[in-house]
């Protein structure tokens, strides 16, 4: 594949390109996540329908649902499903950034002229866990101002960086071949 350069719609086309040629490899991949999360998420859907049942209700049928005493959200009412709400969040947490961190190792993989490979994508996802878990852990714990999101979810791309490692040689000798191919042109 060959490395240059690339628009925006470039970029966004060959994005578009590398997961629709492979993917049932890449969709195997988030599937470890996607699936279980699912699961739990249709048990946590179902305990919460006598509030959706009680929206409906107000919203059809306006003058009937004065009478009806609110419904308590479940999560506040069955320590069960409080229960699977923490293990979703924790899947979520502790289990997404290392699907996240194998499909890109699989994109490099395509770069590199290799088939994406589910076992080989999270042998290299997977190998820093111990690390990766330890920085989590570290990072929920930290002082957090007011009101800001306990589990920093929107961050999990940061402690993903320093697992995908350049080797400057390699690197320098690319621009130089790419300057040396500007050049000519």
């Amino acid at each position: 594949m060959e490395l240059r350069p690339l628009g925006f719609g470039e970029i966004f086309d060959r994005a578009i390109t590398l997961y629709i040629r492979n993917f049932i490899p890449i969709a195997g991949i988030v599937s470890v996540v996607i699936v279980p999360l699912a699961v739990l998420q249709y048990f946590l859907d179902l305990a919460s329908m006598p509030q959706w049942d009680q929206i409906v209700q107000i919203l059809t049928h306006p003058s009937k649902a004065q009478s009806a005493p609110p419904v308590l959200p479940a999560i506040f009412t069955e320590p069960s499903v409080a229960a699977l709400f923490c293990v979703l969040l924790l899947l979520v947490w502790a289990v997404w950034p290392f699907a996240l961190n194998a499909c890109t190792v699989g994109v490099a993989r395509l770069y590199r002229g290799r088939p994406v490979d589910f076992a080989a994508c999270y042998r290299a996802s997977l190998r820093p866990w111990p690390a990766v878990l330890g920085l989590l852990v570290v990072e929920a714990a930290a002082d957090r101002p007011a009101n800001a999101d306990p589990l920093d979810i929107g961050d999990h791309l940061d402690w993903l960086e320093p697992t995908l490692v350049l080797d400057p040689a390699k690197v320098r000798a690319a621009v130089e071949k790419y300057r040396s191919a500007e050049k000519r042109l």
